[in-house]
C-alpha cells in the first residue's frame, strides 16, 4: 500500500481496490462520453420540406432551385435539382472554405476561389477536395422531404421546416 500526502497534509491512501475502482469508474465515463462518436449518425430527421408547388423551376426535368438557408435552418444554400423525374438534394456549401456555390452554366461554381461542380453536385475542378455533400429526399405527394441524413449536418434548429 503506497500513501502520498496532498497540500493538506493528510496521507491519501492509493491500494489495489482503489485503483481497480478507478480505472473502472474511468472506462465507463470514456464509454458512455465517446458512445455518440462511434456508430450510425444518422438519424433521417427531416431538414426541411419543400412544397413543389412553390418552386414551379422543379416542376421539369432539368429543375434547380437554390434554397436560402436562411429559409431552412441549415448553415448553407440548399439546391434541390429535377432529374429523371427524381429530386436531388445537395448543401450549396463549397468545402475548400465554406462559401455558397452560384449556378454557373449547367453547374455550380464557388465565387471564393473558384471550385467548379458539375449539375449534380460531382467536383470537376478545385480547389475543393470532393463534391457537394447531398442529402437524402423522399417525395410524398406535393411536398418533398429532405433528410438530415449526414454527419457533418446540424439538425434545422427547432426540428424540420415546412417551405
Amino acid at each position: 500500500m503506497a500513501k502520498k500526502t496532498n497540500d493538506s497534509r493528510e496521507p491519501i491512501v492509493v491500494n489495489r481496490r482503489s485503483a481497480i475502482k478507478l480505472g473502472g469508474t474511468s472506462v465507463m465515463l470514456f464509454s458512455v462520453g465517446t458512445a455518440g462518436c462511434w456508430g450510425p449518425h444518422n438519424t433521417l430527421e427531416a431538414l426541411v420540406n419543400v412544397k413543389l408547388a412553390d418552386f414551379p423551376a422543379l416542376a421539369q426535368d432539368g429543375g434547380v432551385v437554390i434554397i436560402p438557408a436562411k429559409k431552412t435552418g441549415h448553415s448553407h444554400d440548399i439546391i434541390v435539382r429535377r432529374t429523371g423525374g427524381t429530386y436531388e438534394a445537395m448543401s450549396a456549401e463549397c468545402n475548400h472554405a465554406g462559401c455558397n456555390v452560384e449556378r454557373d452554366g449547367k453547374g455550380f461554381a464557388c465565387p471564393c476561389h473558384g471550385s467548379e461542380y458539375a449539375a449534380n453536385g460531382a467536383l470537376v475542378e478545385g480547389p475543393a477536395t470532393r463534391s457537394l455533400l447531398k442529402f437524402k429526399t423522399t417525395l410524398q405527394g406535393d411536398t418533398l422531404t429532405i433528410a438530415n441524413n449526414t454527419p457533418t449536418t446540424p439538425p434545422a434548429a427547432g426540428g424540420k421546416r415546412t417551405l
